[in-house]
């Protein structure tokens, strides 16, 4: 694995405002009531191979083709912080991450109908490794987190122990995903380039890695 290379700094995901939405819930959702209108921020998503988002905010998803109809997966209303979602290469599996409970959790998911089951722990962080945040999956079906204030991103077995850790000089790594050419590099974003004098010099930037492990394309979906 190289060493991480920054690809300008004051250009990561902090630039970036988050948009609060307006969502219809079916009825009882989170005691919404039927027709009632949720305000959330979307802090994460994931697409299928059929053009389903999974969205945080609330655990659920946006199904586009029921005209951004939603559905939950189990009791959401413990969630404390939704962050990194992704599937598994199979597309048997869903990972999702609570940042506040330094946790990622994993579902069984079927592709027919995108519903999610079986909700198990699949990692959990010490304080002192950070928040799991922003999430990505390679090729050998590995996950890949990014350790807010843990000044990392790491990568999960399918069994959900840490096999590989690249760090970073700045401390709140918060996602990360595959691209170039054959996906073979990582790009990681960082947060705190409004507070440099605190967070370092290069925080804020993008950063590039070149790992030997290959990422896959992402499936898109509208969200809207």
């Amino acid at each position: 694995m190289n060493t991480p290379k920054s690809c300008g700094a004051d250009r990561g995901r902090d630039r970036l405002r988050r948009r609060t939405v307006q969502m219809p819930i079916g009825a009882g959702n989170h005691n919404s009531g039927s027709g009632a209108i949720l305000h959330m921020r979307l802090t994460d998503g994931a697409g299928d191979r059929v053009a389903r988002g999974s969205k945080v905010g609330i655990e659920g998803r946006i199904d586009n083709q029921r005209q951004g109809s939603t559905s939950t997966a189990g009791d959401s209303r413990g969630i404390g912080c939704s962050n990194g979602m992704a599937f598994s290469p199979d597309r048997k599996r869903f990972y999702y991450t609570d940042s506040f409970a330094h946790s990622i959790y994993s579902f069984d998911y079927c592709v027919d109908d995108g519903t999610l089951s079986n909700q198990a722990v699949f990692a959990t962080f010490a304080d002192a490794d950070g928040m799991p945040d922003g999430a990505t999956m390679d090729a050998d079906g590995c996950l890949w987190s990014a350790l807010w204030d843990g000044a990392s991103i790491v990568r999960l077995t399918p069994a959900g122990r840490i096999d590989a850790r690249i760090v970073f000089p700045v401390p709140k790594t918060s996602s990360l995903a595959f691209g170039g050419e054959g996906y073979a590099d990582i790009y990681i974003t960082t947060a705190g380039g409004n507070a440099k004098p605190e967070e370092g010099d290069l925080a804020g930037a993008l950063f590039r890695v070149r790992t030997g492990v290959r990422g896959t394309p992402e499936f898109l979906s509208r969200v809207a």
